[in-house]
């Protein structure tokens, strides 16, 4: 019984081939691979990627590495994959909620929202204890080229909730830390907000100085 269906199938798999109709169910990985080395320059591991789009971590890595088998083929590069698979895949797309807590990704962003709720009067002792952080964890981030994925998320959150509201300025001490956190970022050229369109991507405006000295402002 098994010999008849697979004499069948093989004969209308070349019925169809005949006509040009038939769908191996296949389709070109180049585009998927590719798709895949842009999702990983965004930040997105091989095994993250698998598990956002509902395939199995070997599809993924076989092409963005090469099938991984014993012998000649070792390393050999898929030329097709399956639809599915390539249609799950590319359907997922960069987002900076998707990233695992502890991937590292780009600071630029992430240092400008700080330096930009600085300039808006919010001093580091501030913005550390909405935070829940110490201080000192505060500077010392403004130092790193890049920060985990979660200190990203939390300082975005930080940012959309704060850049349009002034500082705490009922005491003395309050209106000293504004005076001195608003110095502090025009000593060193931090931009306000709405000097950006893109936060994440623009060039510097003209006038800003890059400085890395970063200590606190109280």
């Amino acid at each position: 019984m098994c010999l008849v269906a697979h004499k069948e199938r093989t004969s209308r798999r070349i019925k169809l081939q005949a006509y040009g109709r038939f769908d191996s169910g296949l389709v070109d990985a180049v585009p998927v691979r590719y798709h895949l080395h842009m999702l990983r320059d965004s930040g997105l591991g091989y095994a993250r990627i698998a598990e956002l789009a509902g395939v199995g971590q070997t599809a993924v890595r076989n092409l963005l590495y090469g099938r991984s088998a014993s012998g000649p083929r070792n390393r050999e590069w898929l030329n097709r994959v399956k639809r599915e698979t390539a249609e799950r895949i590319m359907a997922v797309w960069p987002a900076p909620e998707l990233l695992a807590d502890a991937q590292l990704v780009p600071s630029l962003g992430t240092h400008r929202r700080i330096q930009a709720l600085v300039a808006h009067g919010w001093s580091m002792s501030k913005l550390a204890q909405k935070m829940g952080w110490e201080v000192q964890n505060v500077s010392a981030m403004l130092r790193r080229s890049q920060v985990e994925a979660r200190t990203m998320r939390k300082v975005s959150a930080l940012f959309d909730e704060l850049w349009n509201v002034a500082p705490p300025s009922a005491t003395r001490a309050d209106r000293g830390a504004i005076t001195r956190a608003r110095g502090h970022a025009k000593a060193h050229g931090w931009a306000p907000a709405l000097a950006w369109d893109d936060i994440d991507t623009d060039t510097e405006p003209e006038g800003l100085t890059d400085s890395t000295d970063v200590k606190s402002v109280a």
